[in-house]
């Protein structure tokens, strides 16, 4: 499962990735030898968890609200720069 198409780095998307197939903080360092406050950081910000299932909300509404802004601003939404 990767994120890189949805604007995250390599190394982001590695990271999010371990995390997602159940590794720690402290596995994830040792395998990819990012920081671990980094790592801790991507988490928070990129993770969705059973926890906050608002973000899958916030990501479906956002697909949506581009579906729409395409579809009555055809001009305006080309491919992204």
């Amino acid at each position: 499962m990767g994120r890189e198409g949805h604007g995250a780095t390599r190394a982001e998307a590695e990271v999010m990735d371990l995390f997602d197939a159940g590794a720690g903080v402290e596995n994830i360092h040792i395998i990819t030898g990012q920081k671990r406050e980094r790592i801790k950081y991507l988490i928070s910000v990129l993770g969705v968890t059973a926890h906050e299932p608002w973000k899958v909300d916030a990501e479906i509404g956002s697909a949506a609200l581009l579906a729409a802004l395409r579809r009555h601003h055809p001009e305006r939404c080309g491919a992204a720069s």
